[in-house]
């Protein structure tokens, strides 16, 4: 499976701590290796065209806003571990972006 995301981050400096902000833009979802193998006793061509037809199903009801709608929805569960103290960023191994800041 391959999920593909465009997202926006942000970030904030408030009084010692730093904010980030992601948001996904959007979301494609890949199945690289859907393989539907037998349905029932049926094989063959009827089964591999079947797969073909499962797999293009699935891509396409997992895209889009309602992909990007739910990967918010879990990223707004976890916004408090996004806010860092300004101190712990310059001892960790984001000190290279910290070094950026203006």
């Amino acid at each position: 499976m391959v999920l593909a995301l465009d997202c926006e981050v942000a970030a904030r400096l408030d009084s010692g701590t730093v904010t980030i902000d992601p948001r996904v833009v959007d979301a494609r979802l890949q199945l690289s290796n859907f393989r539907l193998r037998r349905v029932s006793n049926a094989k063959g061509p009827v089964v591999r065209e079947l797969g073909e037809g499962l797999q293009k199903l699935i891509e396409h009801k997992l895209k889009g806003p309602k992909l990007v709608a739910k990967l918010n929805r879990a990223i707004d569960k976890k916004r408090d571990r996004l806010t860092l103290d300004f101190a712990d960023l310059l001892e960790s191994a984001w000190r290279p972006l910290a070094d950026k800041v203006p």
